[in-house]
């Protein structure tokens, strides 16, 4: 319940360590309090992590532990860049009660970015 509003079905799935909010760190398998305390602080320090066992080798023995124990589990959910973005634009004729709402996920690849799905309501 406490992830529900950053959930999406559009995507990969995978969660980006360096952006996504402390409930849905903490939500990922062998994450603890710790772990995601450094996540934050290296977020924090402009000092993004580019792989797991660099949050590893700065957690004590036993948080370490739990973290590598479900390296196979989280290395498929986790990603240290952003790659997609999910963009929403609302558009409205002033003075009509009519409104528009379309959202598109758009997909890095190399410099570029492409348009991969988009929704109108």
């Amino acid at each position: 319940a406490s992830v529900r509003p950053y959930l999406t079905l559009l995507g990969t799935g995978q969660v980006n360590l360096n952006a996504a909010p402390q409930p849905v760190l903490l939500a990922l398998p062998g994450m603890t309090d710790r772990s995601v305390a450094i996540v934050l602080r290296r977020r924090s320090g402009r000092e993004p992590l580019r792989n797991l066992m660099e949050l590893a080798n700065e957690l004590p023995t036993e948080h370490r532990a739990r973290l590598q124990s479900r390296f196979p589990e989280l290395l498929p959910l986790v990603a240290f860049e952003t790659r997609e973005v999910v963009a929403t634009s609302t558009g409205w004729l002033e003075g009509s009660p009519v409104r528009a709402v379309v959202r598109g996920l758009f997909a890095r690849g190399g410099s570029n970015a492409f348009l991969i799905s988009r929704s109108a309501q």
